[in-house]
């Protein structure tokens, strides 16, 4: 995981938006990112796969847990060896009770 400065920083490298934390001693929230691979590796299906964690990422902090959680769903389908998807969708029903 990298800070969103250090994603800033390394433009040939793919990311994918993981969450927004609060770090102890620190006033602003940090966005943590993922490195995926280098942009010349990305393929069509990828660019699909990360605009669609894009959309559900930010219906997860615009607070619309019911279109988040359909989407992650749908990326978890897609993508079922990644336990982010489980894990976020769990995170969200669970606060949603």
């Amino acid at each position: 995981m990298v800070s969103e400065s250090t994603r800033n920083e390394c433009q040939d490298i793919l990311f994918r938006e993981i969450d927004t934390v609060h770090v102890k001693g620190k006033h602003n929230a940090t966005r943590l990112f993922q490195p995926l691979c280098s942009v010349s590796d990305s393929n069509a299906d990828m660019d699909n796969w990360l605009l669609k964690h894009k959309r559900a990422l930010e219906a997860y902090n615009n607070s619309d847990s019911e279109t988040a959680i359909k989407e992650f769903k749908t990326l978890r389908t897609m993508r079922p060896k990644d336990g982010y998807y489980s894990a976020m969708i769990k995170k969200m029903e669970v606060s949603i009770v």
